[in-house]
């Protein structure tokens, strides 16, 4: 018989806020690294994205970090929160006005802290009036976008952003009978055989995943339920 798996470890860390004590803090996504993403409220009422790194045991305020002289942060928004963080440690989130409690309208951003342009602002590719909801991204630089429609309808698109910058346009929107009313949905790795795919559920929780590109297409589990 094969070997037993080795035992779980678990270890539980806790950081400090660079900016204080928080009021509330969301956690978005882990990485292979242990490298995790999300946003905080600060003191004075503001949304900071961090990055948490549990090798170092350092926390780090993105907006302190990369919205100095040179960054291409608007003038009166704040990089609010990171979404997603693949295993490169590239992330990607949004920025929102500052003191807009709703968070809308918003910006969404790839920061790559490897790179000497570390954060750029992303397109955005949603219909008129919309505005992002979540990005996701994964190991293969396929981002994921939900954006939310002003009457409250969602929709969502993927490119891969490697092939954006050299201008080849890899956008596809997800048809929309998936993401009008769902709930839950993420996008995963690409393997050898097949291309990365969405997948989550609809508002009735019937699941769904759909694979990106030519060759892919939409398939549903009507005897599976979502949360």
């Amino acid at each position: 018989p094969p070997p037993p798996p080795p035992p779980v470890r678990y270890e539980i860390h806790f950081w400090d806020y660079p900016a204080g004590p928080t009021t509330s803090t969301s956690v978005w996504d882990l990485n292979d690294a242990g490298q995790i993403v999300g946003g905080y409220r600060t003191p004075h009422g503001e949304s900071h994205a961090f990055l948490y790194n549990s090798e170092t045991d350092v926390m780090l305020d993105l907006h302190a970090a990369y919205s100095g002289p040179g960054a291409p942060i608007p003038d009166g928004w704040t990089i609010a929160t990171a979404k997603s963080i693949n295993k490169d440690g590239v992330m990607v989130g949004k920025l929102v006005e500052t003191g807009n409690a709703n968070g809308t309208p918003s910006i969404p951003f790839i920061l790559d802290p490897q790179t000497m342009n570390q954060i750029v602002l992303l397109p955005f590719f949603g219909p008129d009036g919309s505005t992002t909801g979540y990005l996701w991204i994964n190991d293969n630089w396929d981002i994921l976008t939900i954006y939310n429609n002003a009457d409250g309808s969602r929709g969502a698109y993927v490119f891969n952003y490697l092939q954006y910058l050299l201008g080849d346009s890899t956008l596809q929107f997800v048809p929309g009978v998936l993401t009008n009313g769902g709930r839950t949905i993420s996008l995963n790795n690409p393997t050898a055989t097949r291309a990365a795919q969405v997948s989550g559920n609809f508002s009735n929780g019937t699941v769904f995943r759909w694979t990106i590109g030519p060759s892919g297409g939409l398939e549903t589990f009507s005897g599976l339920t979502g949360p």
